[in-house]
C-alpha cells in the first residue's frame, strides 16, 4: 500500500502567526513513522512554507522611509569614520611611517575600554531602550543606571591606561615600543571619555534622535578637519 502525504506550511505553523512550530512538526513525525511502521510506503511532498508568497518589489513608500529613518544612522557612521582616520593621516603625513605605528598602537590601545565594555552594553541597551520607548515607558531610570555602569567600568581603566603608560607599554610590548609612552599619555584619558560619550550616543540614537546626533556628528567632524588644517599651517 502506497500514500502520498501532502503538508502546506499552514499545517506547519502550528500556533504560530509564522514560521514552523517545532512541535507541530514533531507530532507530523510521530504520526509519519507510525504509519511507515505500520508496513505502508509514505511519500510526502511540502507544498509551501508559507501561506502566501512573497514576490519582489520596489515600495517607494516603504523606502522613503527607511532613507529618512537611517539617514541620521548613515551620517554618523560616515563622519565617524572620517574622525577616526583623520588623524592617522595627518601623523603619517607629517611624522612618517613609525612614528604613525607607536600612534596607531596607542590609539588601538587606549579604545580597548570603549570596546571591551562600552560597545557590550551599547548591544543589550539600544533594542530594550528602543522598545522601552515604543512601550512609552521612562527611560531615564535605566540609562542612568546603564551609564553609571560604563563610567564605573571604563574611566579607571583609561586614568590606569594615561597614568601608566610607561610601565604598560614596556611590560607589554618592550622597549623597542616606547615611542608609544607619549601618545598613550594623552589618548588614554581619551580612553575614558569615550565610553561615556558613546553610550549617551547610543541612548540618542535608541530614541529616536539619530538625525540630531547625527548633524552633530557632522558639526564636530568640522571642527576637528579646521583644527587640524589651522595647526597644520601654523
Amino acid at each position: 500500500r502506497r500514500t502520498l502525504l501532502k503538508l502546506s506550511g499552514e499545517a506547519l505553523l502550528g500556533e504560530r502567526r509564522y514560521g514552523i512550530e517545532p512541535k507541530t512538526v514533531a507530532a507530523i513525525g510521530e504520526e509519519v513513522r507510525a504509519v511507515r511502521a505500520a508496513g505502508t510506503d509514505l511519500a510526502a511532498a511540502l507544498l509551501t512554507l508559507a501561506p502566501y508568497r512573497v514576490r519582489p518589489a520596489f515600495d517607494r513608500v516603504a523606502a522613503a522611509r527607511g532613507i529618512q529613518e537611517g539617514r541620521g544612522f548613515l551620517v554618523q557612521t560616515v563622519t565617524g569614520f572620517a574622525a577616526q582616520n583623520v588623524d592617522i593621516v595627518i601623523v603619517g603625513r607629517v611624522l612618517g611611517a613609525a612614528r604613525l605605528g607607536f600612534y596607531s598602537m596607542a590609539v588601538r590601545l587606549s579604545e580597548l575600554p570603549n570596546w571591551i565594555i562600552a560597545e557590550s552594553v551599547a548591544k543589550v541597551t539600544f533594542p530594550g531602550f528602543a522598545r522601552m520607548r515604543q512601550r512609552g515607558e521612562e527611560v531615564t531610570p535605566a540609562f542612568l543606571s546603564a551609564l553609571k555602569l560604563v563610567a564605573f567600568a571604563t574611566c579607571p581603566l583609561g586614568i590606569v591606561l594615561s597614568g601608566a603608560a610607561e610601565p604598560v607599554v614596556l611590560v607589554v610590548f618592550g622597549e623597542r615600543w616606547a615611542g608609544m609612552i607619549g601618545p598613550l599619555a594623552v589618548l588614554g584619558l581619551w580612553g575614558a571619555v569615550k565610553p561615556i560619550r558613546n553610550t549617551i550616543a547610543w541612548l540618542l540614537n535608541s530614541v529616536g534622535h539619530q538625525a540630531v546626533l547625527g548633524r552633530l556628528s557632522l558639526v564636530m567632524l568640522v571642527v576637528l578637519a579646521a583644527t587640524i588644517v589651522g595647526l597644520w599651517f601654523a
